[in-house]
């Protein structure tokens, strides 16, 4: 699943023509995705914000989001996400930018009569491209390390997302 929604990605992102744009600066925006940790699994959306420098090709910024999740299983459902994260990419045309992510996320989790937040570093990659002067599209591979023991079960979670921004 999450190659195949990479290979998509690459894929628009090749047939796209647009000018050359700016990803520095603020931008806002939505994601929807795809979480699974061992039989916890579901889908989940958000909004995000942030701010970014670019550096010749080299960019660098910081990114806040959060949202709501349906991820469900083994008597735990996940219910809500927040995060903090660096991203650091490399422009490899004038108009797609290839990133990482590192960071931390919380959320908060209902096992069957009772409730708990979690905490997990939080580790990705992804690519993002200009389909308007202001207007990005992105998609995005994530690994949340859940670091305590009142979240979802095994080591960890796997989320992919797609998202459209707007940079100001």
């Amino acid at each position: 699943m999450k190659k195949l929604l990479l290979a998509s990605v690459f894929a628009v992102v090749g047939a796209l023509n647009v000018h050359a744009a700016d990803f520095g600066g603020a931008y806002v925006g939505g994601e929807l995705g795809y979480s699974k940790a061992d039989d916890v699994k579901g889908f989940d959306g958000g909004i995000t914000a942030g701010y970014g420098v670019e550096m010749g090709k080299w960019y660098i910024g910081g990114e806040l989001g959060g949202g709501l999740s349906k991820a469900d299983g083994n008597d735990v459902e996940k219910k809500y996400y927040y995060s903090g994260a660096a991203r650091l990419g490399y422009k490899a045309t004038d108009k797609v930018l290839a990133y990482g992510v590192l960071g931390l996320e919380g959320a908060k989790f209902d096992n069957g009569p009772s409730s708990a937040r979690d905490w997990g570093y939080k580790y990705g990659v992804g690519v993002e491209t200009f389909v308007k002067d202001n207007v990005t599209v992105r998609g995005q591979v994530d690994y949340i390390d859940w670091q305590g023991e009142k979240g979802l079960p095994g080591d960890g979670e796997w989320r992919t997302s797609l998202g459209v921004a707007y940079h100001f």
